[in-house]
């Protein structure tokens, strides 16, 4: 797997905007911004050999902090405008690492770690630490492009409302299992997607398709508490 660093522009308050582009075998590509911790874009290799999008792809910052449904950004604790942050960033050996501190809005301080294997697993962790007086989540709002058929693993059987919240089933706190699988039959592609968190549900926007892993019911943080949850994507 290799990683490259591009300075990609400069935010308003002049922070660099980095871009960071991860690949791996079997031309399997994932790009990321520190601009609201985001998935700019993932790629595999179509029937000809070159990349093929996945996920809609942001090709300048400018396009990314303007997109107000903030697909492929991080967002905290349900917070409007949250993905248009940019966040301290760095490459630790094979994998992008982004933070923020805690700070003066109620927020304890925030990481996310992004690592992708030649075996095609692109994994998401979001880490939090510090009390918060409210409800607390993280998720990255990851969306894909394409005639993708979901299928989602729930106790109450075959998902049929868009938005509400499912019961992974065989759901266990702090292990990592299966949750979901996106079917496009016509490319022969299948992606699977598992997490640590209990629940999932289904959002679409412009005819794109978003499967969030999370918890309909979160509880506040204390200063005790590291918040940790893991999605991972195999592609």
């Amino acid at each position: 797997m290799e990683i490259e660093q591009y300075l990609w522009g400069a935010s308003a308050e002049g922070e660099g905007i980095l871009l960071y582009t991860l690949r791996c075998a079997g031309g399997r590509e994932v790009r990321l911004s520190n601009a609201g911790a985001a998935v700019t874009g993932i790629f595999a290799a179509g029937a000809d050999g070159r990349p093929e999008a996945l996920t809609p792809v942001f090709e300048t910052p400018e396009a990314l902090l303007a997109d107000y449904a903030d697909r492929g950004k991080t967002l905290c604790a349900n917070r409007y405008g949250f993905g248009q942050r940019i966040w301290q960033s760095r490459v630790e050996t094979d994998r992008i690492v982004m933070e923020l501190p805690a700070g003066d809005d109620g927020l304890p301080a925030l990481a996310v770690l992004f690592d992708l294997d030649d075996d095609g697993q692109f994994a998401v962790t979001h880490l939090a630490r510090g009390a918060t007086a409210a409800p607390f989540t993280m998720t990255t709002q990851l969306f894909w492009q394409g005639d993708w058929r979901p299928t989602l693993r729930t106790q109450e059987g075959p998902a049929t409302d868009d938005g509400r919240f499912y019961p992974v089933e065989g759901w266990r706190r702090n292990i990592l299992g299966e949750a979901a699988r996106l079917d496009d039959p016509a490319a022969g592609r299948t992606i699977e997607i598992l997490t640590s968190q209990p629940e999932i549900r289904i959002v679409r926007h412009d005819g794109q398709l978003a499967l969030l892993c999370g918890d309909s019911r979160p509880a506040p943080l204390d200063d005790e508490t590291l918040y940790c949850q893991k999605d991972v994507y195999r592609f």
